[in-house]
């Protein structure tokens, strides 16, 4: 179902929005130049000219010089595609193509909008008043991950949609919490590769779930894998969705702080988790607090600093204030569930994840639980993996 928008030269026929989809769908052309090719000139002449190794003579000015061997280049890619498959990948299914001017249309006031945007679930959760970015490194911690599986379930409750970018590690962990609050998830996933395109596989699960009661987005057609480019031109989408980026670990280089630089550019608050300062996962996150950027621990911190009143009381041994989860009247004894958790490890360590899908418990408490185990030399934790310790046969 295309949705069309004010730039009528890309999608008011089915030839031109064609051929704008085989401009941006090139894999070395980049968002600039593709606004660039398509800014001003019809799209089927702008490609008719590069399949003969020339740029259309109408076109403005270039911002940065374009050599004829990337010239060559664009032709080859068009060369190489095959439009019949591009045109019924994207332009079948039941996903939307929108333009901007579209009532959801999210980046009207953005300085580097999306030339279209795909969408697959509730396009209106992009124009709902509270969105918040949850981001961090593919290679988090137990604590960063049950941290940012708090937030995201903290903030769903709130009435709040959750935005990230579906990667492995902490995205994928405050989606997580997200769809765990119990409530309509309104998660926002922006993805960098084709929506029917699953990356990275191992959250082929989360993006459908996702795209059934949330909704996902990207710029890039139908049919097309991420290259390296397009995961911080997906960033830049990240924090022009978001009221407030929330960086829970984020290595010295990680990509959350491109995120972090695009919110940055567009005006937008940033907020970071505190890390241990032996922990590589928080490196850039640390050096950010240095540089006088706020930091929060919990969903509720968050609420507070945007002004939100949290619509649920503290979850089940999660404190507001970070102090020590408790086990309150009528829960089961704390002997017991020790002795529950170290039966369910014992076969292999388990992952996090898998625990808290087998536990009632807060992402907090459980963590709070594994390291005090692990502290009495029962567990032993590595990483998100949560095993008995050697020599560990029974727990008394």
């Amino acid at each position: 179902m295309i949705e069309p928008g004010p730039l009528h030269h890309l999608t008011e026929t089915t030839d031109s929005l064609t051929a704008a989809l085989r401009i941006i769908a090139l894999a070395n052309v980049g968002v600039s130049r593709a606004r660039w090719l398509l800014g001003t000139v019809e799209p089927e002449a702008v490609v008719d000219r590069l399949l003969r190794g020339q740029l259309h003579p109408e076109l403005p000015a270039p911002a940065t010089e374009v050599r004829q061997a990337q010239i060559i280049e664009w032709r080859d890619g068009l060369r190489r595609q095959d439009v019949e498959a591009i045109v019924a990948r994207n332009l079948g299914g039941d996903h939307l193509i929108l333009a901007a001017g579209h009532d959801a249309w999210p980046f009207s006031l953005d300085p580097h909008p999306p030339i279209l945007l795909f969408v697959h679930g509730d396009p209106d959760l992009l124009v709902v008043p509270r969105r918040i970015a949850v981001v961090g490194t593919r290679r988090c911690s137990a604590v960063g991950r049950a941290v940012a599986h708090e937030i995201g379930c903290t903030l769903t409750e709130a009435g709040v949609s959750v935005v990230s970018g579906l990667a492995l590690g902490i995205d994928a962990a405050a989606h997580q919490g997200a769809r765990r609050a119990g409530v309509s998830s309104r998660c926002v996933g922006v993805v960098a590769s084709g929506l029917d395109m699953v990356y990275p596989a191992p959250n082929r699960r989360l993006w459908h779930d996702i795209a059934n009661d949330g909704v996902l987005i990207s710029e890039t057609p139908m049919g097309e894998r991420a290259t390296r480019w397009r995961f911080p031109a997906r960033n830049r989408l990240i924090a022009g969705l978001s009221e407030l980026v929330v960086v829970v670990e984020s290595h010295r280089r990680g990509g959350a702080l491109h995120t972090v630089d695009e919110a940055a550019a567009r005006g937008i608050d940033v907020a970071v988790v505190p890390g241990s300062v032996a922990s590589a996962a928080s490196e850039g996150t640390n050096e950010l607090l240095m540089d006088g950027v706020a930091p929060v621990r919990t969903g509720r911190d968050i609420l507070e600093m945007v002004g939100i009143e949290s619509r649920a009381a503290t979850r089940e041994g999660t404190p507001a204030t970070g102090s020590a989860p408790t086990v309150e009247a009528g829960a089961e004894p704390m002997a017991d569930i020790d002795a529950r958790l170290l039966d369910e490890v014992s076969a292999g360590p388990v992952h996090l994840d898998d625990l808290l899908a087998r536990f009632d418990l807060a992402p907090l408490a459980l963590l709070a639980m594994t390291q005090r185990l692990a502290r009495s030399g029962h567990l032993h934790i590595d990483g998100s993996m949560i095993g008995r310790s050697r020599g560990e046969e029974h727990y008394a």
